[in-house]
This record gives structure tokens, C-alpha cells and sequence, in this order.
């Protein structure tokens, strides 16, 4: 520890509020440096004349009544506000706890199944069809045209029956969504 350090750190080792190992070198450093050392015995000296001067009166005898009336006054205006936010915060509460709840209760339920969500699609897409009048991309009953069609559209070209003999002519297709890819639709 320098002597800079020593005269920034006095006040606070005079009123004991340094750590140990900072009490300890400035301790050690006064035993060696006379300067610092007299800086410290003036402090003390001056400390303990201030303490026994004249400088020091009693407080009037009025203020301590003042300061206890202010702090009873105080304590009772703090205790009124408590008391007045306790019903809310436990009305705060309880909407929250409620609204957890909710939460935690709707996350739990299970959603639909996969095949449920993949036949909700198709159906989608089909009313999707009928509403627009776009029940086809290509009209054709015969098949060597449909599936030709979807070649270049689709990764595949899918297997296009002719069922006219079981009475559901080929009408035509298109070229539809499910689960975010493109596949085929034929219509019969």
C-alpha cells in the first residue's frame, strides 16, 4: 500500500469499515511511514475533539416529540396502504393463477390425429375446387391425356384408371396440395 492509497482509505479505517486484509496492510504501513502515521494520530486527535467540544449541544427537547409523531404518523399511513393493496394483489392473483391455468389446460389437450389432419386437407382442397369451378387443370376422360399432363408437375406420373365400365367416367384432373407438396387429383 502506497501513501495515496493510505490517505483515501484513513476516514474509512478510522470508523472501522475496511476488510481485513486492506485493515491489515494499511496497519502495516503506518508502522512504517511516519507521514501517514501523523495524518492518523491528527484525525484521532481531531475526532475526539469534536466529540468533547463545545461544538456539541443537546437537540431541543420539542424535536424528539416532532420525530416521534412523524415516524408513528408514518407507520400508520404505511400500514393503510398495505392493508388497501392486499385485496388486489390477491385479486391480481387469482387472475393470474386462472389464466395459467387455462393456459396449461388448453397446451394438455391433444390435437388431431395426423390422418384426421391429412383428410381435412383433402376435403379442404376438394371444396376449394368446387367453389372456384376449378374442378379441373386438364378435362378429359381419356386417360393417355390426363397422365401425360401431370408429367413435369409432379415428381410421378400416377396411375390414371379408366372405371367408365363401373359407371364413373374420367372427367379430367388437377394438380392439388396436401401437407405442403403437390399431388394429383383425378376426378371421375
Amino acid at each position: 500500500m502506497n501513501c495515496h492509497e493510505t490517505q483515501e482509505l484513513l476516514h474509512a479505517y478510522l470508523d472501522g469499515e475496511l476488510d481485513v486484509v486492506s485493515d491489515v496492510a494499511l496497519a502495516h504501513h503506518m508502522d512504517e511511514c511516519p507521514e501517514c502515521a501523523q495524518a492518523y494520530h491528527s484525525q484521532q486527535a481531531l475526532r475526539a475533539a469534536l466529540r468533547t467540544s463545545a461544538l456539541a449541544f443537546p437537540p431541543p427537547a420539542h424535536l424528539q416529540q416532532r420525530i416521534r409523531s412523524a415516524v408513528r404518523h408514518a407507520s400508520r399511513t404505511d400500514t393503510r396502504a398495505r392493508v388497501w393493496a392486499w385485496p388486489w394483489l390477491r385479486v391480481g392473483a387469482a387472475l393470474a393463477a386462472g389464466v395459467l391455468l387455462m393456459w396449461g389446460v388448453e397446451s394438455l389437450r391433444p390435437g388431431p390425429a395426423p390422418e384426421d389432419l391429412l383428410t381435412q386437407e383433402v376435403i379442404a382442397g376438394h371444396t376449394r375446387s368446387l367453389m372456384a369451378t376449378h374442378l379441373t387443370d386438364v378435362t378429359s376422360s381419356d386417360q393417355h391425356t390426363v397422365k401425360p399432363w401431370f408429367e413435369g408437375k409432379l415428381p410421378f406420373a400416377p396411375p390414371v384408371q379408366d372405371w367408365a365400365v363401373q359407371d364413373f367416367p374420367l372427367v379430367g384432373g388437377r394438380l392439388d396440395y396436401l401437407g405442403n407438396r403437390p399431388v394429383a387429383a383425378l376426378v371421375y
